[in-house]
């Protein structure tokens, strides 16, 4: 099927992938601005193939969105204990449609130099826009917010704006906010210019095509370079906490609080399952044979199952296999087959990790006749 941003909704892969993956399908907006260079990266990334270009675009903002549900859970218990929510450099809001699960479009803010990208959310989501600015000195005054995410933006911004960004964006919390933001670590750098770096490193290039590379590049910083941020600009009193590569496995995350509830220690904050699928093949009964591999990087978890889903009913389960000299925690690969013999050639089917914290990661969503190999 050819998949286009408009027959999103109709498209049978979209439709099973949002039925599994959102808690109400029916409120869960499809639509993708055909602007939006995080869906456009992928579609690159993926050599034209539109629908599995929308779903890792989905499948991204997923674990965006579970990444800070631990976080807000954490210190406001649950969503409904939330007033107000900014979704800072938000793009055309591959994080804030999930988002709309759990919070009403009247409490949901978003805010980007894209004033396209805040026109589209306006528009089909309902929330509330801003348009920001290149410089925190001219951001207008918004209000306060309890829970404000900057997701990928001080992993693009210069040395001269970083830390009054920072400031800017901790001046708006409420009493009880919390501000939740990612960097890359300088940890990425190759090792010989990490060590010179300084603990900043910035080059004028990124992936956005419009602005002005010098205000929005690519970022790197140590974490004492964002420890020493917070103190200068915040105060040394402010509490911050590193979740090292807890934004899809790539980027850091920091969240600087300025009423904790509770102990950071009691954020016992979980990454997805990683994994994929290399085999998809019928065999001489008709059934579905799949292998694959699977890892998991939390603290005493692991990958407890693997699930296929054809048309949105489960149709086989397997656990991951280990040979003679791993433990368990070292086992990776999985061998599933169907429990059926009727899934037509096109038919969806989902594959997904799911580790011992709950958290769900699709490996692979398809028609089957797509996805044999």
């Amino acid at each position: 099927m050819e998949t286009t941003l408009d027959t999103l909704k109709t498209n049978p892969i979209i439709q099973n992938f949002v039925l599994d993956r959102v808690k109400f399908p029916h409120k869960f907006p499809t639509a993708i601005h055909p602007d939006d260079e995080m869906y456009l990266f992928s579609l690159k990334n993926l050599n034209g193939d539109k629908e599995a270009a929308c779903i890792r675009y989905y499948g991204l903002g997923q674990r965006i969105f579970d990444a800070v549900k631990q976080i807000v859970e954490w210190q406001f218990q649950k969503f409904d204990n939330l007033s107000s929510f900014l979704d800072f450099a938000c793009g055309y809001g591959r994080f804030s449609r999930f988002l709309l699960q759990e919070l009403s479009p009247q409490q949901i803010w978003v805010s980007d130099i894209s004033a396209n990208a805040v026109k589209f959310q306006i528009e089909e989501f309902k929330v509330g826009g801003i348009v920001s600015t290149n410089y925190p000195k001219d951001y207008p005054n918004a209000g306060k917010f309890d829970c404000i995410l900057a997701a990928s933006f001080f992993s693009h911004v210069p040395k001269n704006t970083f830390g009054e960004w920072v400031e800017k964006l901790y001046s708006l919390l409420s009493h009880q906010g919390i501000l939740i933001f990612s960097v890359h670590d300088i940890t990425l750098l190759p090792a010989d210019v990490a060590e010179k770096s300084g603990g900043f490193y910035f080059v004028p290039e990124s992936e956005n095509k419009t602005l002005d590379k010098q205000l929005y590049g690519t970022t790197y910083v140590s974490e004492a370079f964002v420890r020493q941020v917070i103190a200068e600009k915040l105060g040394a009193e402010v509490t911050c906490y590193r979740i090292e590569k807890g934004l899809c496995r790539h980027q850091d995350i920091y969240i600087a609080v300025k009423h904790p509830v509770q102990e950071f220690s009691s954020l016992n904050f979980s990454h997805h399952p990683e994994g994929g699928v290399e085999t998809c093949q019928i065999d001489s009964e008709g059934k579905i044979y799949l292998s694959g591999w699977a890892l998991d990087f939390n603290q005493d978890s692991k990958v407890e199952e693997i699930q296929i889903i054809a048309n949105g009913k489960l149709v086989g389960s397997c656990i991951l296999e280990c040979d003679r000299n791993q433990t368990n925690a070292l086992c990776s690969l999985w061998t599933c087959y169907s429990k059926t013999d009727t899934i037509l050639p096109d038919d969806v089917l989902i594959v997904k990790a799911i580790n011992s914290r709950k958290l769900e990661r699709v490996l692979a969503a398809n028609k089957l006749a797509a996805m044999l190999c």
